[in-house]
């Protein structure tokens, strides 16, 4: 099978057959001769860097846990997540140690302390008069997507900045001033 695929979208108008627009996307191949199969190439996933450790305080059972929570992570969001009544919802503490295989209490503690080591991050959205509270992880040690999104860089910026080029930072600082 040849290398590179070419896909052909039209939009016509059914009343006039007339061709109102087309798109063409390149797309690579399901199997490349040299490369061999692009394995689920649209199932979720989630990356992990083999050059970035877990944090040191970080316990072999908790290192576990994490690679666990990986696979509830909400599609290209690394937000904690799944689909319920009404659409997405995150996963709140209870749950994650549910998860884990972890009680309430322990569940409370285990989030504080992935929190404290930057693994985790809480973000709590005012919505109307109700307030959610959403855990993501830390894009650097698991992600789950090609791209980092202005809201996921703004939640974890004080660990990016420290791993993303200047000009990506300055991408990001134009991006938000845009967004205000």
């Amino acid at each position: 099978m040849g290398n590179n695929l070419i896909k052909k979208t039209q939009y016509i108008n059914p009343d006039t057959g007339e061709v109102t627009n087309e798109k063409v996307q390149h797309l690579a191949a399901a199997f490349h001769d040299e490369k061999g199969y692009l394995f689920w190439a649209r199932k979720n996933f989630a990356k992990s860097f083999a050059d970035v450790g877990f944090p040191e305080s970080m316990t072999m059972k908790e290192r576990g846990q994490m690679v666990t929570l990986v696979k509830h992570m909400w599609s290209n969001t690394n937000m904690l997540g799944y689909r319920g009544s009404g659409g997405v919802k995150a996963y709140n503490e209870e749950q994650i140690g549910e998860l884990v295989g972890l009680r309430a209490y322990q569940a409370k503690e285990f989030v504080r302390s992935m929190i404290r080591v930057s693994m985790i991050a809480k973000v709590t959205v005012l919505v109307g008069s109700e307030t959610i509270t959403q855990y993501y992880i830390n894009p650097i040690y698991f992600f789950g997507s090609n791209r980092i999104p202005l809201n996921l860089y703004l939640i974890f910026k004080s660990q990016l900045d420290k791993v993303l080029p200047r000009w990506v930072r300055d991408e990001y600082a134009a991006s938000r001033d845009k967004a205000k």
